[in-house]
């Protein structure tokens, strides 16, 4: 049982790893996922715009990968292992933070596609910002030794799975627009991977803190 957290934030990091190389869903009878539209990025714009989309859709693969390489041995991470960890949290949280703010101030703007719930936005906005501030103000309160990097790779699981959250409901509508892509796009199987897959990490860092209780003797003391 003991062995239990760790298995489940192990599989959680497998599917956010997998995640960007399977299909997504459906659209004019082909199929879409991020490795396809990194090919069909022309029109995003600049070099510099469409790397940054392609990091952004691939970041579920570099997330899952530094979440295995911390959580899923039985010896500690070490500070090198910890420190991507926090790298990537910090990128997470930038990037979907940014997305938050360009959704909520298009929705001021009476912009904003109906498929993007305003909720959603808000959450996209706030959570990076919580989640990213307290490791920042852990990581400067000279934790970071004593750390396990537990707290990151809970955080690196609640935010992709947002990120896929956000891609089912809407996201994809988004981006296939972007780059001039017409039509209904139909989720299938493979877009759930990357959202399941987060918070089966966060859940599994959750569990790992949640220590046993200790057995209480009841019987009465002898002599």
């Amino acid at each position: 049982m003991a062995d239990g957290p760790r298995w489940i934030t192990c599989l959680g990091a497998v599917l956010l790893l997998v995640s960007p190389f399977v299909p997504h869903g459906a659209l004019g009878g082909q199929t879409y996922g991020p490795l396809r539209t990194v090919g069909l990025l022309e029109p995003v714009g600049s070099p510099v715009a469409q790397l940054g989309v392609a990091a952004w859709l691939f970041l579920p693969a570099a997330a899952g990968a530094i979440v295995l390489a911390g959580a899923c041995r039985r010896a500690p991470a070490g500070p090198f292992v910890r420190a991507l960890t926090l790298a990537v949290l910090f990128a997470a949280s930038f990037a979907l933070a940014t997305l938050g703010s360009i959704l909520l101030t298009q929705t001021g703007a009476g912009a904003a596609s109906p498929s993007t719930p305003f909720a959603l936005s808000l959450l996209l906005f706030l959570m990076p910002l919580l989640l990213g501030g307290v490791a920042l103000a852990r990581l400067v309160g000279g934790g970071f030794d004593r750390s396990s990097g537990g707290f990151a790779r809970l955080s690196i699981g609640l935010l992709l799975a947002l990120q896929g959250i956000f891609l089912l409901c809407g996201g994809w509508d988004l981006l296939l627009s972007l780059i001039k892509q017409i039509g209904i796009p139909h989720a299938q199987a493979g877009a759930w991977p990357a959202p399941a897959g987060g918070l089966l990490v966060a859940a599994g860092e959750a569990l790992a803190r949640i220590r046993p209780r200790a057995a209480v003797d009841t019987a009465p003391a002898s002599g």
